[in-house]
């Protein structure tokens, strides 16, 4: 509803940050897309294989930060 608003005020010639303080919404808010509007991102084969490597045998206690720190020093730097 809000964001139906601040489309309204911004045909009208308002800026987006008039319109937002206008309607009390963040800017956050209003580009937010939920889940199922968001584009599909494709995962890089090679980089889950090398998670899958790294994490064989230690998946219960590697977290994001061992498993980047390993790929770090595997060479992979993405």
């Amino acid at each position: 509803m809000k964001r139906q608003m601040v489309k309204v005020l911004m045909a009208q010639g308002e800026t987006l940050k008039v319109a937002l303080e206008a309607v009390c919404m963040a800017s956050s808010s209003y580009y937010y897309k939920p889940v199922g509007q968001r584009k599909p991102r494709s995962l890089d084969a090679t980089l889950v294989a090398a998670i899958s490597e790294v994490r064989r045998g230690h998946a219960a206690v590697y977290g994001y930060r061992k498993v980047t720190m390993a790929l770090r020093a595997g060479g992979i730097d993405d």
